[in-house]
């Protein structure tokens, strides 16, 4: 299911002798929607906003890249880079903007706005999908495909999720000097992040990973740093990227070498698939104590700084 409203609009406007081109479109209302609004809440999930982003950029590199191929190539993420201004408001629509980075191929730059105000705003980066040289493994059949996963699952209160098909993680490691880690398992067939049609199909989104590392960061606050249940964590900024197409059929492990602050901060989680590294997520933001956060959503208006 996509989750912007309608293939965009494409206009070229002109600065000088310079043309930049400038893609729209809108987020769609999402709000039953199982996978960003697993549980409740009173604003629209960063995670929401990032697909918005990239399923945007990967529509227009996909359908305007110059190539002689039949069929035309996948384009899928491999970097972005977003500060997160303002809560986005579920009543409100959200409209997002890409401009072409100059000299850039695959690199844009990319906001979201409700009525004047910034909720999101930075940089995409995409490039064609080019699955790496791996043994395919057999896919395991529809009937059996969510068994193992839901018995090697870490319990869902953890990651904060409350529907069991949307936990991304099992096997918590402690290394002691060598950090943590996580194996990352694959959603159910039919799930979201397995939507994708085409040649990209086979691939972990970069939304996925970054989900990923989001459940594992919250996983370690509990497990080790023993944050409290109720604390809420308001992303400011988040950066990930990764070096090559990630193809489902590899095992991929979550890594991070310190442990989130009580109170927040900055924070890094690495990804290696096949046994090699192959790129990280990094986020900062604040861990809020429910008072902490009635104040800030009651006082600012919805600023999350």
């Amino acid at each position: 299911m996509s989750v912007i409203q309608a293939s965009p609009g494409k206009r070229v406007s002109h600065r000088g002798s310079v043309a930049t081109e400038t893609w729209t479109a809108r987020l769609r209302t999402l709000d039953e929607h199982p996978f960003f609004f697993d549980h409740p809440l009173d604003h629209l999930p960063a995670g929401l906003l990032i697909e918005g982003v990239t399923e945007l950029v990967e529509h227009i590199a996909t359908t305007t890249a110059v190539t002689t191929v039949d069929p035309r190539p996948t384009w899928r993420t491999r970097t972005v880079e977003l500060d997160f201004g303002s809560f986005a408001e579920k009543d409100l629509p959200v409209e997002f903007t890409a401009r072409a980075l100059p000299g850039t191929p695959g690199g844009w730059r990319v906001s979201g706005r409700q009525r004047g105000r910034t909720v999101c705003d930075g940089r995409v980066y995409a490039a064609q999908a080019q699955p790496p040289r791996t043994p395919v493994l057999p896919a395991p059949r529809a009937a059996e495909d969510d068994a193992p996963r839901r018995a090697a699952m870490v319990a869902q209160e953890l990651v904060h999720r409350h529907r069991p098909e949307n936990v991304l993680l099992a096997g918590y490691r402690d290394h002691g000097l060598g950090g943590y880690s996580a194996d990352l398992l694959s959603p159910p067939l039919g799930h979201h992040l397995r939507g994708r049609q085409g040649r990209g199909a086979e691939l972990r989104s970069l939304t996925e990973l970054v989900e990923g590392a989001r459940q594992f960061v919250t996983l370690l606050g509990h497990e080790a740093r023993r944050v409290a249940f109720d604390r809420r964590y308001v992303v400011a900024s988040m950066k990930a990227s990764t070096a090559r197409a990630v193809r489902r059929a590899e095992p991929v492990r979550l890594w991070a070498d310190t442990l989130p602050s009580v109170h927040g901060g900055d924070v890094r989680v690495r990804f290696s698939a096949s046994g090699r590294e192959v790129g990280e997520a990094g986020f900062s933001g604040y861990a809020l104590s429910p008072a902490a956060y009635r104040r800030l959503r009651g006082t600012t208006g919805g600023d999350a700084r």
